[in-house]
């Protein structure tokens, strides 16, 4: 896998070169992989205000009360200023999805794939960009 820095304006991360790389009006950046079990799997990158242990609580109040079957697999706090999240949700006569957010002050990293085995592969990608989010305080 050929892996590209993508520098945003006050961020970078690792992402693949083959993604396809997008902006909606609710997402500062949108990378698409091939589609995998009907999904495509994505990572999108938004922006907040406040901390983000505010944010994180906010976004986790939010997807228990719109996303069928919530439920959080794992989270935890990599230091002060982030919270890492994974859970998972059953979308409608669909596949379970599985997604992974980083949270940090001012922004956070969503990425989502298909409850598929055959989908795992996404996993590793998902990782090095978790791993290599990058924020300035300019974001803050």
């Amino acid at each position: 896998m050929a892996v590209i820095t993508f520098v945003g304006r006050d961020f970078s991360v690792d992402v693949p070169a083959e993604w396809r790389r997008l902006a909606t009006a609710d997402h500062v950046a949108v990378f698409l992989g091939e589609e995998c079990c009907g999904i495509r799997p994505s990572m999108t990158l938004s922006r907040f205000e406040g901390p983000a242990g505010r944010a994180a609580a906010a976004a986790r109040a939010d997807h228990a009360a719109r996303f069928p079957g919530y439920e959080v697999l794992r989270e935890w706090h990599p230091d002060l200023q982030s919270t890492r999240r994974s859970y998972r949700w059953v979308r409608q006569g669909a596949r379970p999805i599985i997604q992974h957010q980083l949270f940090v002050d001012g922004v956070v990293l969503t990425c989502s794939r298909s409850d598929s085995s055959s989908c795992e592969s996404a996993e590793e990608v998902f990782q090095v960009a978790l791993g290599s989010l990058s924020v300035s305080q300019r974001a803050l």
